[in-house]
């Protein structure tokens, strides 16, 4: 099995990731949220928000890192081996797609600053948001 090879700005994001969830991110918080769906994870989610982790796949245009799909599988791989609990990817993914879909700047701008959490189903020729700051509404 081969592996992909990362340009220095993914490599350093991978590598700030890391760190940041090696500081925040120990065994307790894992068997708490484990036991536990409704305990919060808001401090790493928080600083992951803060870090870019969540707008890295948006446009820049909208605010985001514009590092696309290649950049939100770094981050999803990284926080994977970390096994970090919380929203941070259904709310990057989220971000993305409704980024993608246009008209939804509102959404995505509390999306990457952390502010709320959202989460997207798709259907064949529909998307519904489901945030906490909305009620649940088909966007495409």
């Amino acid at each position: 099995m081969g592996t992909l090879a990362l340009d220095p700005d993914l490599q350093d994001l991978a590598s700030a990731i890391d760190a940041l969830c090696s500081k925040e991110v120990d065994d307790t918080l894992i068997h708490t949220v484990a036991d536990d769906i409704s305990a919060e994870a808001s401090t790493v989610t928080r600083s992951l928000a803060e870090l870019g982790v969540v707008g890295l796949a948006v446009s820049e245009r909208n605010g985001g890192g514009g590092a696309g799909l290649m950049g939100l599988a770094v981050a999803a791989e990284t926080l994977g081996k970390k096994i970090v609990p919380g929203p941070t990817l259904p709310n990057a993914l989220s971000a993305y797609l409704l980024d993608k879909a246009g008209n939804h700047n509102q959404v995505v701008e509390q999306l990457i600053s952390g502010n709320t959490n959202c989460a997207i189903s798709l259907s064949p020729g529909n998307i519904v948001l489901d945030s906490d700051n909305q009620d649940r509404k088909s966007v495409v």
